[in-house]
């Protein structure tokens, strides 16, 4: 696993606001967010945003690239956030000489894969309350795994944020 280390760049911290890549982006590299938080969202037709996921240390994202070399989704920084970017060449290249490599990552796509789908498909069929308690129990038993309180804790999101997830109004959350 030394290789992947070896390949990782560090940029500098992004600030609030500001965007690790932009839909249509080529696709060069995956992510990992090593403190703060991204959100990854998509702008509909009339450009209302659709958010499909909120990412937290520890966390891989920049996977919506890879199947047509472009990124489908914009990532954001929801605070100042400190990433571990992959060049996806140098990964490949990676596993030729470290096979292990390979089949970690493999597992970390399938559970960030799984993990992302659990708790939407939770989702479609419960009223408002059951929707927010449900993200708010994702939340808490995320930040749980990376040691911190799953009982009290700051969203890093706002409630604007929360909402189009959830799909429900701001004033609702």
């Amino acid at each position: 696993m030394d290789s992947l280390q070896t390949i990782a760049r560090h940029p500098k911290p992004v600030r609030k606001g500001k965007h690790i890549y932009r839909r249509n982006d080529d696709f060069s590299s995956i992510f990992i967010v090593r403190s703060g938080s991204i959100k990854l969202y998509q702008l509909d037709q009339e450009g209302e945003e659709h958010i499909t996921g909120f990412y937290l240390p520890g966390e891989l994202f920049g996977m919506d690239g890879m199947l047509k070399g472009h990124h489908i989704c914009s990532a954001e920084a929801l605070d100042t956030t400190s990433i571990c970017e992959i060049p996806f060449t140098k990964l490949e290249n990676s596993f030729l000489t470290d096979p292990d490599l390979q089949r970690v990552l493999v597992k970390a796509l399938c559970n960030e894969i799984h993990e992302r789908q659990q708790p939407l498909l939770l989702l479609h069929h419960k009223h408002a309350e059951e929707r927010l308690a449900t993200f708010l129990v994702d939340i808490s038993n995320r930040l749980n795994k990376l040691g911190q309180s799953a009982t009290e804790f700051n969203l890093p999101m706002p409630r604007r944020d929360i909402a189009h997830y959830l799909g429900m109004t701001e004033e609702t959350i």
